[in-house]
């Protein structure tokens, strides 16, 4: 348990690496919610105009409801009499998925059953709704108007009325408290109101957030600036989609506009397809879990249909990770910090991991997420012994503490590179770990350095739930994917740990805790 003198800790070095907006809106969005200065209520429009939009082939969402009433979100399933829209009992990220309204498109969804689920969602829907917070509203808005445009339905006043006041509910309650993909999402959904409501004061809200949203968050080698392969996809579907809309709507059209997002996705392309191993799947760091973003083959695909080239001549850099490659393996690695200072909700303390697949199979991974709900197994998860990586005294290089805070945080205090190795160093304990990759064609050598005395730590290598250890001493693990020899190294154990296979659903894997004192050299043979 923490002390109270701990808490104060955590909370400062917390606070203090926030943006002064996200802390003036934290506050005036409190303070405001408290004396119910300002509460969703249905308002009745007596003017607007719609406008159908004209939309090229998307990427469908995962198949969500099915014929026998149920919903299938995070590999949760539950069937509803009567839906319950503000159903928490599996956790507010089920509840969210439920708001989101990505099922309208499920093959078992017919239009009429479509329009039921859009009225019943409309007739319970109150100031305590969950689906009233403005990520929900901003994924539910693009669905209805995506729904609606793709199946060409004008929508009554009733579904009208309630569109239009759910976007002046979000237009008020932009995620300037939380910034990031959240405020990008707020910013796409409302260039989709603009177009289908003709609505000038969305437009300009929405032009304002996402260019200088993407400006920022999108670094020079084309990463997301979170870090994390999953939302990086997120956000890149979000910007086809806008490209989508745009090209296909001319009396809406912003050329400007569309050049920027082109621009953008061009880059986004470029670095996902880089950091995708030849299976087709991404690396599973910091916050990623399989089938909640389209796959990056879906993606390439969806790019080619609206005639946007990936640029393939952008090198890996200011995102701090990179990906190696030879005929017989890849390696992922992590070489950078965390993520943007005053956005870390989505970080692991996994400085200097890596990642490592052979013959298109899984072999060193990461463990992955399996829920953001805060609680032991989201702290295990988040933490440096759930990575492949260096641990001392048991502690974490970074601070990360409840579901999605971090305090302290290692910083990449040097990084060298030449050819097929890379040297980096982090400060996240208070002696530095010293990490060495060299790239052979076969081969993998690894040094870790860390000048602790006669304190031990250890060193973690976590493998897939597929592979097989077929014997190990003191010095060699030998796999059926692998030869791992271990040169300096005190000890070697074989432990059980759970791997991550997608949100709510994991798998016993072994890993092994190598315990060192100053040095480890690590040598892969494939």
């Amino acid at each position: 348990m923490y002390s109270l003198k701990n808490h104060f800790s955590l909370y400062l070095h917390t606070i203090r690496f926030l943006k002064w907006k996200q802390i003036y809106y934290r506050i005036y969005y409190n303070i405001r919610k408290k004396i119910k200065l300002f509460r969703y209520k249905t308002k009745k429009k007596s003017k607007y105009s719609i406008s159908l939009l004209l939309l090229q082939t998307s990427i469908n969402n995962k198949p969500s409801y099915f014929n026998d009433g149920s919903f299938l979100f995070l590999n949760l399933r539950k069937n509803y009499s009567d839906i319950n829209w503000n159903d928490m009992s599996e956790g507010k990220l089920w509840c969210y998925n439920l708001n989101y309204f990505d099922f309208l498109d499920s093959p078992d969804v017919s239009v009429q059953k479509g329009l039921e689920f859009i009225n019943d969602f409309i007739d319970k829907l109150n100031s305590q709704s969950k689906g009233l917070e403005s990520y929900p509203i901003s994924i539910r808005g693009i669905n209805w108007i995506k729904f609606f445009s793709n199946n060409k339905i004008t929508p009554d006043k009733k579904v009208t009325d309630s569109l239009i006041s759910q976007y002046d509910y979000l237009f008020s309650n932009i995620e300037y408290h939380i910034l990031g993909n959240h405020l990008l999402e707020n910013g796409f959904s409302l260039l989709f109101a603009a177009a289908f409501f003709n609505n000038k004061k969305y437009y300009k809200k929405a032009l304002l957030i996402i260019r200088k949203e993407l400006d920022e968050q999108i670094l020079e080698d084309g990463a997301h600036f979170e870090l994390s392969p999953m939302y990086h996809q997120i956000v890149l579907f979000r910007i086809l989609d806008s490209i989508n809309m745009l090209k296909n709507n001319s009396s809406f059209c912003d050329y400007q506009l569309l050049n920027f997002l082109k621009e953008k996705a061009q880059l986004m392309l470029s670095w996902i397809k880089a950091v995708t191993f030849n299976n087709g799947e991404i690396p599973m760091v910091n916050d990623c879990a399989k089938d909640i973003a389209p796959s990056t083959n879906e993606i390439i695909e969806y790019a080619n249909r609206l005639h946007i080239n990936v640029d393939n001549n952008v090198p890996l850099q200011g995102s701090g990770y990179r990906m190696y490659k030879t005929p017989f393996y890849e390696c992922f690695v992590d070489v950078g910090s965390i993520g943007p200072d005053y956005l870390t909700a989505h970080s692991h303390a996994d400085t200097l991991s890596f990642i490592l697949n052979t013959n298109d199979k899984h072999f060193i991974v990461d463990t992955g997420t399996s829920t953001y709900s805060n609680g032991v197994i989201r702290e295990i998860e988040r933490g440096t012994e759930a990575h492949n990586t260096l641990v001392y005294k048991g502690q974490n290089q970074s601070q990360v503490w409840g579901a999605f805070r971090v305090a302290k945080r290692a910083k990449i205090t040097h990084l060298e590179e030449h050819n097929e190795q890379v040297v980096a160093q982090h400060n996240g304990y208070e002696i530095p770990h010293t990490r060495e990759f060299c790239f052979l064609k076969k081969k993998i050598k690894i040094k870790d350095s860390f000048q602790n005395g006669n304190e031990k730590a250890y060193i973690l290598f976590h493998f897939h739930p597929e592979v097989k250890i077929i014997a190990f001493d003191q010095q060699y693990c030998y796999t059926d994917r692998g030869k791992i020899n271990f040169e300096k190294a005190i000890n070697i154990e074989i432990q059980e740990y759970s791997f991550a296979n997608g949100f709510n659903k994991t798998l016993r894997a072994l890993k092994l805790k190598v315990e060192i004192l100053n040095n480890l050299i690590t040598t892969i043979e494939l």
